[in-house]
């Protein structure tokens, strides 16, 4: 790993580094870092010390993340650490995550308090005098269930906590305007990932056409949406990607397949693998699925929105976008040169305080047809 990603790396810690700090050996962990050491070490306050690889970087940062945010943890006998928000809920962490379930939740934990949840435990506790970002978490035959305010439940093992929760509930990504309301009209969701966009446009009234390639994303999306049975009855799962026609080569990352996979271009060079996937061209879908008219096309699908045109777009009456210019070479302006031609109008817009980049290489579009 070059220096430079060692100084990110480090930048990464820096808002736990101020005083005051849990970390009692921070000069020395900055240095293993700079340097690139493979093993690493923390002394947290009140914490034997936990040394942990260098890939496992992010799941201490989330750790730390949550011991910082904390009124109050102490570890147990079992190596079990007892924490709260607010002395009321408690959560128990083990000093070393192991299943996906319990980074899920450290991870979940530190992202949402960040950007200001809060958290009950009490599966019986009524969430409609609650915040509108309070989170509920409990167990239920012996799974962890997340469920948001607006009463929409998640396998906390089959979800990815910064993209399902904490952007689509606790940040409110998604809405365009607070009285949004799709009762009785279609939504096409590309890249609908572990079913978070789908089960929230469709609490809004949607039927949703819920198109993701990546087979254990599809899968987390059948296991999440079971848990929503009223929900459930508007959404069509399918298991495909849009943009051509025909079987696609899907470049995935090398540590994980449901993170950034795109048929358009290949982020990870020769350290990826890949995978094949049915894909449908835009005109294709609207003819299999038997769809005359969108109210909203959402696309999240890692440069597929190259490939719309005016012919598709005449059946759309709004679109919201999450594209990434820095890795094709496609250009924001032939997207939106297409939109003008088709009759949109458009706003461009950062969804995230934490990215460098333009929004000519990276952010979010909503358009409407005028």
């Amino acid at each position: 790993m070059s220096f430079v990603k060692n100084i990110g790396l480090v930048y990464t810690f820096v808002p736990f580094l101020a005083s005051p700090s849990i970390i009692e050996n921070k000069i020395s962990f900055i240095i293993s870092v700079l340097l690139g050491t493979k093993k690493l070490t923390l002394k947290i306050k009140n914490l034997p010390k936990i040394s942990f690889q260098r890939d496992e970087f992010y799941l201490f940062l989330n750790l730390v993340g949550v011991l910082t945010y904390s009124i109050k943890y102490e570890l147990s006998k079992d190596n079990l650490i007892t924490l709260t928000f607010d002395y009321s809920n408690k959560f128990e962490i083990p000093l070393k995550q192991n299943t996906e379930e319990e980074r899920n939740l450290v991870e979940l934990l530190y992202l949402c308090s960040r950007d200001g949840a809060s958290f009950v435990t009490d599966e019986n506790i009524n969430l409609e005098k609650s915040r509108f970002k309070t989170l509920k978490i409990y167990k239920k035959n012996e799974k962890q269930i997340v469920e948001t305010f607006s009463g929409i439940k998640f396998f906390l093992d089959s979800i990815h906590p910064g993209n399902t929760i904490d952007e689509c509930f606790v940040n409110d990504m998604h809405s365009i305007q607070h009285s949004d309301n799709f009762t009785g009209k279609v939504v096409v969701d590309v890249g609908a990932e572990c079913g978070d966009t789908p089960l929230y446009y469709a609490s809004l009234g949607a039927k949703v056409f819920a198109f993701e390639p990546i087979t254990e994303n599809f899968n987390s999306m059948l296991r999440n949406i079971s848990l929503n049975e009223k929900l459930s009855e508007n959404i069509i799962p399918i298991n495909a990607a849009v943009g051509k026609d025909g079987i696609l080569k899907f470049f995935q990352s090398p540590d994980s397949p449901t993170y950034g996979s795109s048929f358009v271009y290949n982020r990870y060079g020769n350290d990826g693998k890949t995978v094949n996937v049915k894909g449908l061209s835009f005109l294709k879908l609207l003819e299999e699925h038997n769809i005359n008219e969108i109210e909203l096309l959402k696309l999240d699908c890692k440069g597929c929105e190259i490939y719309l045109d005016k012919k598709f777009l005449a059946h759309v009456n709004s679109i919201k976008i999450e594209y990434m210019g820095q890795f094709t070479s496609s250009k924001l302006d032939d997207l939106k040169n297409v939109l003008e031609e088709s009759g949109f109008s458009y706003e461009i817009y950062r969804s995230t305080p934490f990215s460098r980049l333009s929004n000519k290489l990276n952010g979010h579009i909503y358009a409407k047809k005028i």
